[in-house]
């Protein structure tokens, strides 16, 4: 969750943007407003990608345990 203090930044980025590039004035609610709604339509695609990004990581780390342990393996007699 994002705590007060990082809210207010981030409403206060997202009026500059619309005051900076689209000439548009919002108020603090109306802001906030907009940031949870475009948050609410995106927070399940950047869910997914960590998802997978962080399944990718896992296996890599997996196989680098693998290749470790068969370094470790000893030779037997036949």
């Amino acid at each position: 969750m994002i705590n007060k203090e990082e809210k207010i930044q981030i409403i206060q980025l997202v009026q500059n943007y619309l005051r900076d590039e689209l000439s548009e004035e919002f108020g603090n609610l109306a802001t906030e407003q907009l940031i949870d709604y475009i948050s609410d339509l995106v927070k399940p695609h950047i869910y997914n990608q960590a998802l997978f990004d962080a399944n990718k990581t896992i296996k890599a780390y997996q196989s680098q345990l693998e290749d470790a342990l068969f370094i470790l393996e000893k030779p037997t007699r036949r």
